[in-house]
């Protein structure tokens, strides 16, 4: 079985999800691929006068909208339709009301309310809507606050490179959003760094997506702190994709107990691979991350040393630095921690599960969330 993810009461029994298209991500859309997806986002829908209005002059050239005269009952109904997944309901929105609204419906239909501030077509960012948002970010706080009054959870679709997305993600979180959908968008691939620069500042859900074809792509935007990866024309091009990268998941899940394990700091990994690093003897990555984040060198190994007692980690003479905690993620080869595994009767899964928590024991201490090693 694919990982599970529990959220804010929400329970994704995958880390796939799809993404809006307009015109196209439907219910009856979804449901093609409720076997292998923890969520997806309908829309995007427009539901106020002015953005239904620029939907209409959009879908005027030949581009394909949804465009319903009452977005209440289109909504609802399309919420009706869904099986077998978690929906999110993505709207283009131009004033609070119409928002508060649809924000009723999510929560009697337990889906996600996505606020678009991605779209860039035109008539949508002239209307108030889409992207624009980004450059009027006091709106969104307003609405965020609003909207979860309405008691449900709230996400918020963007593209990076717009604005700087580690202050955006602060901000936001601030307000009160739950959910921050990332399209990592460069020039050439995904902007890997955009979902690590958030992940090391914001302890908001983070939703990846871009430039996703393949199981080693999820993984890619995993390893910099993604809970979930999102897909849309992708499953266009390759219906089969979903499944394709499902397996992969499950697959990588059985071997490794975690299937979100950061890459290592030295190769792009976002502040969690802390727990995979050894002591800082070289000028390498992981000082120059020490530095950035303002942790001192005595501070980190006190930290580990501390998580290795706690625990009952004894030391040992045959890994490179006398104890596991310094050793690397089991995916990479190293015939003395496995080794010392092997004494102490600890599987690669168990491995794992326990660098997990070294990490979630790292990140809490760092940010003076109650760490019990004083």
């Amino acid at each position: 079985m694919p990982p599970s993810l529990e959220f804010k009461g929400i329970e994704f029994k995958s880390p796939l999800a799809i993404s809006s298209v307009a015109g196209i991500t439907d219910a009856s859309f979804g449901n093609l691929f409720s076997d292998f997806v923890g969520a997806v986002f309908l829309g995007g829908f427009s539901i106020d006068e002015r953005t239904i209005s620029a939907s209409k002059r959009i879908a005027s050239r030949g581009r394909k909208e949804f465009i319903f005269e009452d977005p209440l009952e289109g909504i609802s109904e399309e919420l009706e339709k869904v099986r077998g997944y978690i929906p999110g309901v993505n709207v283009r929105v131009s004033e609070k009301n119409p928002l508060l609204e649809i924000a009723e419906i999510c929560n009697q239909k337990n889906a996600i309310l996505e606020i678009n501030a991605h779209c860039r077509q035109k008539e949508i960012v002239e209307s108030g809507s889409g992207e624009s948002l980004l450059r009027r970010q006091e709106i969104l706080e307003e609405w965020i606050r609003e909207v979860k009054k309405r008691d449900v959870v709230v996400s918020l679709k963007i593209r990076s490179g717009v604005v700087d997305e580690a202050t955006l993600a602060r901000k936001m979180e601030k307000a009160g959003l739950d959910i921050l959908h990332v399209d990592a968008m460069k020039k050439e691939g995904a902007d890997l760094d955009a979902i690590r620069r958030i992940r090391n500042s914001t302890e908001l859900f983070i939703i990846g997506n871009n430039s996703i074809r393949s199981f080693a792509d999820a993984k890619e935007m995993f390893g910099r702190g993604a809970n979930m990866v999102s897909l849309a024309r992708a499953v266009l091009e390759n219906p089969a994709v979903l499944r394709e990268i499902s397996e992969g998941i499950e697959k990588h899940f059985s071997e490794t107990g975690w299937y979100n394990a950061p890459k290592h700091i030295c190769r792009g990994g976002d502040l969690r691979a802390l727990a995979f690093c050894c002591p800082p003897l070289n000028e390498c990555p992981l000082r120059r991350t020490l530095k950035e984040f303002g942790i001192s060198e005595k501070e980190y190994i006190f930290l580990k040393k501390s998580f290795a007692e706690l625990h009952g980690i004894e030391d040992d003479r045959i890994t490179c630095f006398g104890n596991i905690v310094w050793c690397c993620k089991i995916t990479k080869r190293c015939s003395r921690r496995d080794e010392v595994l092997r004494s102490m009767d600890m599987s690669p899964l168990d491995y794992m599960r326990m660098k997990k928590e070294l990490s979630e024991f790292l990140l809490r201490c760092l940010k003076d969330e109650g760490c019990d090693c004083s």
